[in-house]
């Protein structure tokens, strides 16, 4: 298809927009070896043959800027210089016209403008001496994904993880994003058009630039603020975003950014941070009169050691940096800074914190950024934790800082205003939201060397900010394993990883074969027993609320099922009042009832309820798995499943799978098999997998065993019946038949990935385990996971009990 072309335009001597047209243009060489006469290729050793005078780019130069054109650059090599088209057509006797190129690739809706000419330029007779051709410039097409690279070390990712450890996502599910709050962000700028990162979010992003001369308001040389700003949008991706390039000064950035009239300004910055920190009395002014006039300005406290200004501005909320390990524990970050200065000498800083990675160089969050930006190239390659092993020109960096923990908390700031539209304009009950929903980080050193410590302290201030604490009065949960879980959803996915932070080992449910004396101090100590069929059970479950207020009364819901992957609510999950002998039974007190109800639990306190679950199993040889024992009895294994009802903080999930319970820390679950006998007999556990009911039939599974704990020599089969299911890939496994597939122990899980199910399909699998005779006694847990696209959809924890031969 040929382009649409120009008419030939008029040019007017005083036309300003010189930028519409750009070109560079090679000179006569001093050592007349043309570039475009010669056959000979240009190399690094002949280069210099081909560079025209100091001279000629002077008269060159000068002659171009006496008939209009703007000299944008004098290099070595060659003149580049822009003007508006119709001097271009005018000067080389040349139709141009208008054509389209990507900004990225792979190409995305995006593109850029430039001009080609019809035909060849004519070199003017006044020029010929010096100027040997003219090329007109195609911008360039930048190589960036919208996904980031796969790395081989631990990292987190915007914004599912961002969201998750800032406690974050429980809020969206309720509906609670940042809409109708503005949030605007003083920084480096923000690529325009959008790096592909963020247009499939819906983000509503106004780049905006503090100098009107700008010719370039969206553009991010620096990729700071293109970076950061992703930690904002994970944790409020409703707001109004509204980046302020900070050119020529902060000062002036920061004034434009008022007169956006944002509800919150996110700054993460300092003047002369690595020198002596400057004062500047306009911005200081700035900064106050904005919170005077209602705006929630928060600032980096900084990086490194001591704090930079205005980090430790009274007015601002400075924010530090606590670092999130793979398993969920918190500690100071030893990248980010803390302590007072001068300026302030009775402000010690930070308030209060966000995410941040540790020394050297704090490599933990993937980011996107402008491509061959300082960012992107000062942060690539080398090898992790001295470089973060991306291409300098990917636009990916993994990073993060103080840098990226302000966002983060001006992002829980806009959740509160949408939670609660009365703390717009009124910074201290924003500031006492925040304050009241941190968690308290008891361990680690800042950058400064001061350490964290229960309370308030002067590493973290009072510790790090959670979204949902500061939104809600309550937030019911129960742990979902005693590893790692600490109340944020879902347990597990991307950051912790299984194995081993398997979400069905709850710590908060307790099988016991006769009543404690004292449930709430014999809890933790008493030893979890499998059911026997015939015999009650008794059953304890603890409740806790890490919200900031009592939460009011608690009813917790106990249900059993058969083992399986995969338990749908509320088909699988049975409550014991059937009536039916063989499906089994609960009571409390006496009385038929699955259920049980306390007062209220207080802020940061956990409740045993007081009476036990009294718990007729159903018959084991009607569910899949069972063993029987020496004196005739029938051990079985099940499901053990909690809801918790409170009225201040509801069920997300009020159906679904298995998998709600990943999500939605108000459900717990205990699945542990328990198989016991002599190395030389086989240990084996039959479970079902079955395909999610809300689920297409493109979604493809994975059933992996976790044998770490397994000797090497041990022989282990998975078998999977046939019926609805489509064979996919073995992993760490070899097919025996078409049903069984031979597993290898070793580090990584092994199984059947990628394979098929059909809608609300039920398949029987079995685990089978034969250890070598000089196994030693002991307990030998293997954890089986079913996922879902890659995510957990469920899972149960086998354990092959060796015992004495």
């Amino acid at each position: 298809m040929d382009p649409e072309k120009s008419p030939p335009r008029e040019v007017d001597p005083k036309d300003e927009d010189m930028a519409g047209v750009v070109a560079d243009l090679l000179l006569r060489p001093a050592a007349g070896k043309s570039v475009g006469k010669t056959s000979r290729r240009v190399t690094p050793e002949n280069v210099k043959e081909f560079l025209p005078s100091p001279e000629t780019l002077e008269t060159g130069a000068r002659e171009l800027k006496r008939v209009g054109f703007r000299i944008e650059q004098i290099a070595a090599t060659h003149l580049t210089v822009s003007g508006p088209p119709g001097l271009f057509e005018q000067v080389f006797e040349v139709r141009l016209y208008e054509d389209h190129t990507p900004i990225l690739h792979p190409p995305s809706q995006e593109t850029q403008s430039f001009y080609r000419p019809e035909g060849d330029p004519r070199i003017p007779p006044q020029f010929a001496d010096w100027l040997e051709s003219i090329h007109f410039a195609v911008p360039p097409v930048f190589f960036v994904d919208a996904t980031p690279p796969s790395l081989p070390y631990d990292h987190m990712q915007v914004p599912h993880d961002v969201a998750r450890d800032m406690d974050a996502l429980k809020c969206h599910q309720r509906g609670i994003t940042g809409a109708g709050v503005r949030l605007a962000m003083v920084d480096s700028g923000f690529m325009t058009p959008l790096h592909p990162y963020y247009p499939p979010h819906g983000y509503n992003i106004q780049p905006v630039s503090s100098a009107a001369d700008d010719p370039a308001p969206g553009s991010d040389d620096y990729g700071h603020g293109t970076a950061i700003a992703s930690c904002a949008l994970a944790v409020a991706p409703g707001v109004t975003f509204l980046p302020v390039k900070t050119k020529p000064s902060a000062t002036a950035a920061f004034s434009r950014a008022v007169e956006l009239e944002p509800d919150v300004i996110t700054n993460s910055w300092g003047l002369a941070y690595f020198g002596a920190p400057i004062f500047s009395a306009p911005l200081q002014l700035a900064i106050n009169n904005a919170v005077a006039d209602g705006i929630v300005v928060c600032f980096s406290c900084g990086n490194g050691g001591w704090p930079g200004w205005p980090g430790t501005e009274p007015a601002v909320i400075s924010v530090g940096g606590v670092y999130v390990g793979p398993d969920d524990t918190l500690s100071a970050a030893d990248y980010a800074a803390s302590g007072t200065l001068s300026f302030n000498p009775a402000r010690q800083v930070p308030d209060l914190c966000g995410i941040t990675g540790e020394m050297p160089k704090s490599i933990l969050i993937a980011e996107p950024t402008q491509p061959e930006s300082t960012v992107d190239d000062s942060f690539a390659g080398g090898t992790f934790p001295d470089g973060d092993q991306t291409a300098d020109d990917d636009g990916w960096v993994v990073a993060s800082g103080t840098s990226s923990a302000c966002p983060m908390v001006a992002g829980v700031a806009a959740l509160a205003m949408e939670k609660t539209p009365a703390l717009k304009g009124n910074p201290v009950a924003v500031r006492l939201a925040l304050n009241t929903s941190c968690v308290d980080v008891t361990s680690g050193m800042s950058g400064a060397g001061e350490g964290a410590g229960p309370g308030q302290d002067l590493a973290t201030g009072l510790g790090l900010v959670q979204a949902y604490r500061a939104l809600f009065p309550a937030d019911v949960w129960m742990r979902t394993n005693p590893d790692s879980d600490i109340g944020w959803g879902p347990v597990h996915n991307a950051r912790p990883s299984w194995p081993p932070y398997a979400h069905w080992r709850s710590a908060d449910v307790k099988v016991v074969s006769s009543p404690l004396a004292n449930p709430v101090a014999d809890f933790d100590s008493a030893p979890f027993e499998q059911p026997i069929f015939g015999e009650p059970s008794y059953v304890y479950v603890r409740a806790r609320n890490r919200g900031p207020q009592g939460s009011g009364a608690v009813t917790a819901k106990l249900y059993y099922a058969d083992p399986s992957t995969n338990l749908v609510f509320p088909a699988d999950w049975r409550d014991g009042q059937s009536g039916v002998p063989g499906e089994g039974s609960l009571e409390v007190d006496g009385v038929g009832t699955h259920e049980q109800t306390v007062a209220d639990i207080a802020a940061g306190a956990s409740v045993v309820m007081p009476k036990p679950y009294v718990w007729n199993p159903p018959d084991p040889t009607l569910a899949t798995q069972l063993q029987d024992l020496p004196d005739g009895r029938k051990k079985g294994h099940f499901c053990l499943l909690v809801r918790l009802e409170n009225a201040l903080d509801p069920i997300h999930f009020t159906g679904g799978t298995q998998n709600s319970v990943v999500w939605d820390n108000n459900l717990g679950m205990r699945n542990v098999s328990v198989f016991s006998g002599p190395a030389a007999r086989g240990f084996k556990v039959h479970f079902w997998v079955r395909g999610m009911a809300d689920d297409s039939e493109r979604t493809r599974y994975d059933i992996l065993a976790d044998l770490r704990a397994v000797p090497r020599r041990a022989r282990v089969d998975l078998c999977i019946d046939s019926e609805g299911v489509e064979q996919g890939k073995p992993v760490a496994a070899k097919w025996v038949d078409r049903r069984c597939l031979r597993l290898y122990p070793g580090p990584k899980p092994a199984g059947l990935r990628a394979f098929s199910l059909k809608y609300d399909e039920k398949a029987l699998a079995r685990l089978v385990i034969e250890l070598p005779p000089d196994t030693q006694p002991g307990e030998i847990a293997v954890p089986i996971l079913q996922q879902a696209d890659g995510h957990a959809a469920g899972g149960l924890t086998f354990v092959a009990s060796v015992t004495p031969p």
